[in-house]
């Protein structure tokens, strides 16, 4: 059994995975798997990866490559990953990021001798030539209160900084989630839930890339259709495990918040067309209080969601 599992999704990449896949094969942990899953992507990604894969000779026989059977996004590939790991702990690396070379190993020595189940690190973004550390990836190491700082965006809710046990994945999902916007949040809160253990590391390993040709980059009304249908689900999906396990009532006004980000999803789609007021009403009828005299929400997001409800906010430029 390796000691780490990562999870790479392969899809439209091939500008970007050589920088990935140097950065994994390099990795100071050598007792580890590499499983790249292609989502049927129709470009060289897959070409551009077995090159790289070559000049790592020692890397051959852990690496894995397989491929979907039809394009599932992330969500699903992810699954599918999960499903075919061995490491004792699992971690999850976007293909057109990149990772410190000892992150790997740091986290699993650190998660083996404090016995935790799930070890956070910080991280980097990147973009424009610019980056930007990003400290304090994790409020607390209390079960609830990490929760509380996911569900009120106080903490990340992305996999990728993150190192978690592998029966965690089997044993603490319930609802896998099958759609693509906020997965990590979906998942992650579930597997917060079975942790007994959680620690921190106060060091950047992950390199998360803004990269401009993203899907989640796209900025049609199609586009921004997709992430609010698809976020909901999953929010529905958080909502309802948290209530599975009787936690909703303490989470409550936090999971209002997150409630509240979802619903705000819905702002450009407002600005182009007013008809999605009416399903701004189905959300806000329940939270307009809620929200008003939230402790997690801004004075300036009360506003906005105050101007909302009344119909004369967002504006169509």
């Amino acid at each position: 059994m390796p000691k780490v599992s990562v999870i790479i999704p392969v899809f439209g990449v091939e500008r970007f995975i050589s920088r990935c896949a140097v950065s994994l094969f390099e990795q100071t942990l050598d007792d580890i798997e590499y499983i790249f899953i292609d989502d049927c992507s129709t470009d060289n990604s897959l070409q551009v990866l077995l090159e790289i894969l070559e000049k790592y000779p020692h890397r051959v026989e852990q690496t894995r490559i397989v491929k979907m059977q039809y394009n599932t996004g992330q969500a699903g590939v992810r699954r599918y990953g999960v499903s075919i790991a061995s490491g004792e702990y699992l971690a999850f690396c976007d293909s057109d990021d990149w990772v410190s070379l000892e992150m790997y190993r740091s986290m699993y020595d650190y998660a083996s001798q404090g016995d935790y189940d799930m070890v956070v690190c910080d991280f980097v973004s990147s973009g424009d030539g610019k980056e930007k550390v990003h400290k304090g990836a994790i409020s607390s190491t209390d079960r609830i209160q990490f929760l509380k700082g996911m569900l009120t965006y106080k903490n990340s809710w992305s996999l990728c900084n993150k190192l978690v046990r592998r029966e965690l994945f089997y044993q603490a999902i319930e609802f896998f989630p099958v759609s693509n916007q906020g997965e990590d949040m979906s998942m992650v809160i579930q597997l917060t839930y079975g942790c007994k253990r959680i620690g921190y590391i106060n060091s950047a390993y992950y390199f998360y890339f803004q990269n401009p040709e993203s899907i989640t980059k796209k900025v049609t009304f199609q586009s921004y259709k997709n992430r609010y249908v698809q976020f909901h689900n999953n929010l529905t999906t958080v909502c309802t495990f948290l209530v599975s396990k009787g936690e909703y009532k303490q989470l409550r006004s936090a999971t209002n918040a997150l409630r509240f980000f979802g619903n705000i999803k819905l702002w450009p789609l407002i600005k182009e067309d007013k008809s999605y007021y009416l399903l701004w009403d189905v959300e806000a009828s329940y939270l307009f209080w809620k929200i008003i005299f939230s402790r997690h929400i801004t004075t300036r997001n009360k506003g906005k969601y105050l101007l909302t409800c009344l119909r004369v906010y967002p504006k169509k430029k």
